[in-house]
């Protein structure tokens, strides 16, 4: 059975898994984006703003080294991302895709990565590419905001993502919120239970609870 990307441990994905997941030339969508890489940069530019709007909305899958049909969505080459730029390898990509998350995200954001090495050419001594999986969750701290130039909130609408509007806005506030009021709720009635059978051990022994002494806990 092939491994699913979107739930396999990330430690565990291979290069083989993303060449078996392309294989089924998925579109992309509200939880699916392909990224191919930046000739200058490596790290396409906007990977940051995909990463929000999959935070902020139902999160998704984001894989890197691969280009889409703009007509279709569906991926029609998977180069991957050069390990070797100007003759010196290309290391720390993980790195830099969670340095992007910290610096351009408020409140900053973690999403999981793989670094998925394989080679071009099968009579390579060493892997040359690497596709990148991101997969992201749905945020309990949403709503994020890019704040690479002027902050904005994205959202993810089909395979795009957009600033996201004010009813939107109004939703993702009042979800957090809600989440807030359930924890808060969570933590009263777990502490109402701990002082409950606290009080309940202290009756059975006859007497308070009191913390051992140094000498007693020796």
């Amino acid at each position: 059975m092939p491994t699913s990307l979107f739930t396999a441990p990330m430690e565990q994905i291979t290069a083989d898994d993303v060449h078996t997941f392309l294989d089924e030339e998925l579109e992309e969508g509200p939880r699916l984006d392909y990224k191919q890489a930046d000739p200058n940069h490596l790290i396409p530019q906007d990977v940051v703003d995909v990463i929000c709007a999959f935070a902020n909305t139902y999160g998704g899958l984001l894989i890197l080294g691969v280009k889409a049909d703009q007509t279709t969505n569906r991926p029609i080459e998977r180069k991957g991302l050069p390990l070797v730029k100007d003759s010196k390898p290309v290391t720390n990509l993980e790195e830099r895709i969670t340095s992007k998350c910290f610096d351009s995200i408020v409140p900053p954001l973690a999403p999981e990565v793989r670094v998925c090495p394989f080679k071009s050419d099968p009579t390579l001594a060493v892997d040359d590419q690497a596709f990148m999986v991101i997969r992201v969750s749905p945020s309990p701290a949403a709503p994020h905001a890019v704040i690479k130039k002027d902050p904005r909130v994205l959202v993810r609408v089909g395979s795009e993502c957009r600033n996201a509007d004010l009813m939107t806005l109004r939703f993702l506030f009042e979800r957090q919120q809600q989440r807030e009021g359930m924890i808060e709720r969570t933590r009263a009635f777990v502490w109402k239970g701990h002082l409950s059978t606290r009080k309940g051990s202290e009756n059975s022994e006859g007497g308070s609870w009191k913390p051992p002494s140094p000498v007693e806990s020796m």
